[in-house]
């Protein structure tokens, strides 16, 4: 398999959540090869509307904002 920029990685719920609750973690730096052009990233409305449902149960509002700056 080859790896280019057009390569889509897909995004779990869980992989959202841990992003936004550890911005240094290997989640995070995945979102962050994305959004510099490495890679394309890809979910879907059904896993979005998940991980912000166990982020605002599980954690801390600013937790939640860090997952719409992810987003965004």
């Amino acid at each position: 398999m080859t790896i280019s920029p057009r390569t889509l990685l897909f995004y779990d719920a869980s992989c959202l959540f841990a992003a936004a609750s550890s911005p240094t973690g290997g989640s995070a730096f995945l979102l962050l090869v994305c959004r510099r052009g490495f890679l394309r990233a890809g979910s879907a409305q059904s896993v979005l509307i998940e991980a912000e449902r166990n982020i605002r149960d599980k954690r801390p509002p600013s937790v939640l904002d860090a997952y719409h700056a992810l987003l965004a």
